[in-house]
Parts: C-alpha cells; sequence; structure tokens
C-alpha cells in the first residue's frame, strides 16, 4: 500500500509527465522522427533538473498501437502519433500517453482522437469509491454505441507506483468479467484504446503489435489515485470541470 506521501510525490511526478507530453508533442512535425523526440525528452528531463528519468518511452504511430520504441522513421503529415511515456522519480512511477495529428488534421483524424478523449474522460468519471468497474465498462461501451470506433479488447490498464505495472489489470471490455472493485489507496491508469470498428490487436516479431487492418489507433491514458473522497486524476486534475476543449490546441 503507498503512502499519503507517496501518493502526492506520484501526483507531483504526473503533472509534470503531462507537461512533458505536451513538449514532446510539438517536435512531432512532418520530416522529424522518433529519435529526434528521444532526444528531446533527454534534453528536458536534464535542463529542468527534476532528478527524475525516463523508465519507458513508446512512440506508435498509425497502425502500431503500442510498445513501438523510438527509431529514424520520418513523421509525415497526417500521421497519428501516440506517445507513451513513464517517468521514474525515488522509486515511484506515473505514466501517461496522449495522441496527436502530425501537419495536416483531416476530419477523419480529429474525429477519432476527439472520440478517443471523450471515452478516456468518460471511463474516469464513471470511477466511484467501492464500486467495481463494470460500470465504467457500460459508460465506454454507451459512448462507442453509433460511433464508427470500438475497443481494442486486448488493451488494458493497470496499476502503479513502485513498479510501473502492478495489480490489477483493468479491462475496459463489457465482455471482460474480471471486474476490479474501487478501492482507497489506489493508484492506476486508465488508457481505453480504439480504432475503427472491426479492428484487432496482432503481433509480429518485426513489427510489434499492430491493427490487423492498418487502421490508426489513438489513446489518452490518464493517471488516477482513489481516496476517500474518490478518485482524482493525477495529470490532468481538472478534467471533471472540463465540459468541452479543443485537444488539438493543447490547452490542458
Amino acid at each position: 500500500m503507498l503512502t499519503h506521501a507517496e501518493i502526492q510525490s506520484i501526483a507531483d511526478l504526473s503533472l509534470y509527465l503531462h507537461e512533458c507530453l505536451l513538449l514532446l508533442g510539438k517536435e512531432i512535425v512532418p520530416g522529424n522522427n522518433g529519435l529526434s523526440l528521444q532526444n528531446k525528452l533527454d534534453e528536458i528531463l536534464q535542463s529542468h533538473r527534476t532528478m527524475c528519468h525516463s523508465a519507458s518511452f513508446d512512440i506508435n504511430v498509425n497502425q502500431r498501437v503500442c510498445h513501438s520504441h523510438p527509431d529514424e522513421s520520418v513523421f509525415s503529415s497526417e500521421d497519428i502519433v501516440t506517445l507513451d511515456l513513464v517517468l521514474q522519480k525515488n522509486g515511484l512511477f506515473a505514466d501517461s500517453a496522449w495522441t496527436f495529428i502530425c501537419g495536416y488534421k483531416s476530419p477523419e483524424n480529429r474525429a477519432l482522437l476527439q472520440k478517443s478523449w471523450d471515452v478516456s474522460k468518460s471511463a474516469f468519471s464513471s470511477i466511484r469509491l467501492n464500486e467495481n468497474s463494470f460500470e465504467m465498462k457500460k459508460v465506454v461501451h454507451r459512448e462507442l454505441t453509433g460511433s464508427p470506433y470500438a475497443l481494442i479488447e486486448e488493451a488494458c490498464g493497470h496499476g502503479i507506483g513502485k513498479s510501473i505495472h502492478t495489480a490489477p489489470d483493468i479491462s475496459y471490455s463489457i465482455l471482460n468479467k474480471n471486474d476490479v472493485k474501487w478501492n482507497a489507496g489506489m493508484v492506476l491508469t486508465i488508457e481505453p484504446v480504439i480504432a475503427q470498428k472491426g479492428t484487432k490487436l496482432i503481433y509480429s516479431k518485426e513489427k510489434g503489435y499492430t491493427t490487423n487492418n492498418g487502421s490508426p489507433s489513438s489513446y489518452f491514458e490518464h493517471m488516477v489515485a482513489i481516496d476517500e473522497n474518490g478518485p482524482r486524476c493525477l495529470n490532468i486534475p481538472q478534467i471533471k470541470d472540463i465540459n468541452s476543449i479543443d485537444i488539438f490546441s493543447e490547452i490542458i
């Protein structure tokens, strides 16, 4: 169990992580590449003298869903790029992700990101102390009903704290019967991944985790702590007060 002081340290780290993601997002321009972003991240962490370091940094472009490491592949206009970053400080971890569009933001790509944001916010807002995750699954299901999008069923959130991944795994699929009770003292990630309906997650040694049909995916990952007063979003504390945002202006 984490102490109140440890949870506050994770909260502070989560805020800083979100700031890093938005700074890195400004580097997602046509002609740049993942290694450049890795170098920029190193520069940010060194210049801010925060005494934290990157424990994991994934750059998932278009059909690559997760766990894609920075490389020399060049970003092109209209690429959908998800940055998933884990920071560590004093033996504690924070983990968040943000999806960006490189260059021209087509209506189709904007719609995917907007729905992904809406799903992530609804998932967080559904959490109630001492209830379980089935309500969240229903909320996510309702959010996607009638849209051209569906969950990547295999993608899960997880507990986090003194290591990157701790129990429990958190599924967003209404078909998954392993529900998680929301208890005070939990720190976890909420990160539903969506793509076009009919999309499945596949794995190959050469390409890693990708969509089976080449369609892009999107997700926004939030750090959540639950206490006696209920849940709070650590990377975006004001998330419940935001009715409508322009996620493309990076205002939060």
